[in-house]
């Protein structure tokens, strides 16, 4: 986790990161790129334009620099829907703005976990923490979903299987997002219509419950906004 600032660096800064956001942005790129066990903390280091010893003043180990970009989305994401649950709005508004704001903030971030999440180092006790946030998240849409089905505006047949599909809807974008190709805002849009058009809403409702689902995003706090740019319709 971070230290104290300003440990000598190998080369000349080249970003107006700070140090522990360009070790985040630069062993993220290189753990999808070329896997976690292929990068050493040197090709980190170097990546950065840090002298390799200067790294561990902000990360001990290399898995805590997977465990910080693991918790950077998952944490953020559970955070907003147990907000998001607690507001007075529809099961289907409250669906799409999770859905929306989930994507839009991990797409914003770019550390694509939906791809490290598939890393089998990911599977060792020492990132039990982030399999336990994973299920309350999916636990999060499960109750939902359930809220929806009372409403009488969803339908499905599994709870439990359900909650999956749609966790797995959510993550999807990771794999293929391109910023140079892609519009972030409306990848999270599409994905979030998504979500609902599998739990079978009626699609002429859809205009209605993004609206509510809208609103109910400017209202979001402050972190899970700040993927949102200034003039974004939401």
């Amino acid at each position: 986790m971070p230290g104290r600032i300003g440990r000598p660096r190998n080369v000349e800064q080249t970003t107006d990161l700070a140090p522990v956001e360009q070790i985040l942005a630069e062993a993220g790129r290189l753990f999808t790129q070329q896997g976690y066990q292929a990068t050493t903390t040197r090709e980190i280091a170097e990546a950065v334009g840090l002298r390799q010893g200067s790294l561990y003043h902000y990360f001990q180990r290399k898995e805590d620099i997977l465990a910080e970009l693991l918790e950077r989305i998952i944490g953020r994401a559970v955070e907003l829907a147990a907000w998001i649950d607690a507001q007075d709005a529809s099961a289907a508004a409250k669906v799409w703005t999770l859905g929306f704001l989930d994507v839009a903030n991990y797409l914003f971030d770019a550390l694509r976990i939906g791809v490290l999440v598939r890393l089998p180092e990911v599977q060792q006790p020492r990132f039990r923490d982030f399999w336990s946030k994973a299920h309350e998240l999916q636990q999060s849409y499960e109750t939902m979903l359930a809220q929806g089905r009372d409403e009488g505006t969803f339908t499905f047949d599994d709870l439990g299987v359900t909650g999956l599909l749609l966790f797995g809807i959510a993550d999807g974008p990771a794999y293929w997002y391109d910023p140079a190709l892609h519009d972030r805002l409306e990848v999270a849009r599409l994905t979030a219509r998504s979500i609902l058009l599998t739990v079978l809403v009626d699609p002429t409702d859809l205009p209605g419950i993004v609206t509510e689902g809208l609103e109910l995003a400017r209202r979001a706090p402050t972190r899970s906004r700040a993927a949102l740019e200034p003039g974004d319709p939401a």
